[in-house]
């Protein structure tokens, strides 16, 4: 009976032991539990925003036929729409009088916008290819008179000749003065040209433009770069248009 309880004794230390040592485990793991940070909470997915379709390229305007199988023709018909017109009786002949059939052709207006700023003679008289469009040399002025012949060539381009009622002048390279004087419409200068020589004073000449482009009613006075020269043209907004669509930058606006 001794050996009985004394086996039963071993058995209930055996487990309390055993109770005591599950209860310090327990403990241990819920510190380590408690130690250990938690997971971030995870991060939501930015919500995808609907892409816009990538804008189409903006077409340019579609300029005005231009035809290379018969190019000095079509250049011909295109500044007839611009409102540049031959003077009456002149033909494209006249035209290659002054430059071959292929560098006339170099366009649009390569060459042939210059030509149509030059004059033609018909063996007593000068008349200019296109009354809306002349050519200025700025190195010009050899003697009297040939101010007063730069205004009557603007107002003939501008379309106002008959509104001069006086142009005159005095001015040489071989004095040391001079004068100008000139009336169109109720407008009346007198000048005092710079003389530099044969050269045009420039500030003399754009006043001369801005006068006669004040009594041009449809159209303006636009320009286009020769070297020392430049080309004159009177063109409406629709004119100035169709040449800038086939040949950017080749005329600007007097200013």
């Amino acid at each position: 009976m001794t050996y009985v309880y004394i086996l039963i004794g071993a058995l209930v230390v055996a487990a309390g032991v055993f109770v005591m040592l599950r209860r310090r485990s327990a403990g241990q793991n819920a510190d380590d539990y408690a130690a250990t940070p938690l997971p971030p909470d995870p991060i939501a997915a930015p919500e995808r925003q609907p892409q816009r379709p990538a804008a189409a390229p903006t077409q340019a305007a579609d300029p005005a036929p231009y035809d290379p199988e018969d190019p000095i023709n079509m250049q011909i018909e295109l500044l007839d729409q611009a409102g540049l017109h031959l003077t009456p009786g002149l033909t494209r002949d006249h035209l290659l009088a002054f430059a071959s059939e292929a560098d006339l052709s170099e366009g649009p207006f390569g060459l042939i916008l210059f030509v149509y700023a030059e004059e033609i003679s018909d063996g007593e008289y000068l008349h200019p290819v296109c009354p809306r469009a002349g050519m200025f040399d700025t190195e010009c002025i050899n003697g009297p008179g040939d101010y007063s012949q730069l205004v009557r060539k603007i107002a003939r381009i501008g379309g106002v000749e008959d509104a001069i009622t006086l142009a005159q002048d005095n001015v040489s390279p071989s004095s040391e003065g001079g004068e100008l004087h000139y009336q169109i419409g109720t407008i009346r200068r007198e000048f005092s040209p710079v003389v530099e020589d044969k050269w045009v004073d420039s500030e003399v000449l754009v006043m001369v433009m801005h006068d006669v482009q004040s009594l041009m009613t449809d159209r303006r006075l636009w320009t286009f770069d020769n070297g020392q020269a430049f080309g004159l043209l009177a063109l409406d907004d629709d004119g100035a248009s169709l040449i800038h669509d086939l040949a950017p930058g080749l005329v600007e606006p007097v200013q």
